[in-house]
């Protein structure tokens, strides 16, 4: 499909993609906020199943970037608690957070790595995937200091996991990796009834989420958005 330089292709929850952003699908290039964001709101859609009816909030819960962000340079405790709120977080078994290490608030899109902090509450465990490992570790424990209070299972706080993860072979494609390794952790999560066995995620990483796995997955979303598109 043809589309005029930058025109808006699709909406897609609160997601607009351009033009420029399936560009960045083309590669070689890092990805940006919007498109981190289309496929982590595409994957709470296909998981939505994951929900408990009883409940108001689904057990499985995707955090956007533009919202990771915000919580990890909040000024202040008060923001803080406010923005948590409506996450519900007492009530998740499973939170992923795409984390980037952009460090000026003024600056939209900012930031040259993205990794993926999930928390998940049988274990009782913040574990950090990082495609370029110790990249992002600063921001990772930051962020995990401030979710702590807020996550805690009982009266123990999660301990934070640097996590063995895939390593990327080039200084771009960081973000295909956060998504595809949110891929992987929402199948195991609905396979295996919200119970995480990290051995198996472990052996999951190693065999699936591949170089090649990777480059495939940029074409993949292309040929997603344009079926949404149809």
């Amino acid at each position: 499909m043809e589309y005029r330089k930058d025109e808006k292709v699709l909406s897609y929850g609160d997601v607009v993609l351009r033009r420029s952003d399936l560009d960045l699908l083309e590669g070689p290039c890092y990805l940006n906020d919007r498109l981190i964001e289309f496929y982590l709101q595409y994957l709470s859609a296909k998981f939505a199943d994951s929900c408990n009816a009883a409940t108001p909030s689904s057990p499985l819960l995707l955090v956007s970037p533009a919202i990771t962000f915000w919580l990890l340079h909040c000024p202040d405790s008060e923001s803080l608690v406010a923005s948590i709120a409506p996450l519900q977080l007492q009530d998740r078994e499973m939170v992923m957070f795409a984390l980037n290490n952009n460090e000026d608030v003024e600056m939209a899109e900012g930031g040259s790595h993205w990794t993926l902090l999930v928390y998940i509450r049988k274990e009782n465990v913040l574990q950090h995937y990082d495609s370029m490992a110790g990249c992002n570790r600063r921001q990772a424990q930051e962020l995990a200091n401030k979710l702590k209070p807020f996550i805690s299972s009982g009266s123990t706080p999660p301990k934070l996991v640097e996590q063995t993860t895939p390593q990327q072979q080039n200084s771009y494609d960081c973000g295909v990796y956060v998504i595809a390794i949110a891929q992987l952790l929402c199948n195991v999560f609905e396979d295996s009834h919200k119970c995480i066995p990290v051995q198996d995620v472990d052996i999951l990483l190693r065999t699936q989420v591949t170089p090649s796995f990777v480059h495939k997955m940029r074409r993949n979303i292309l040929e997603l958005i344009s079926q949404l598109v149809k």
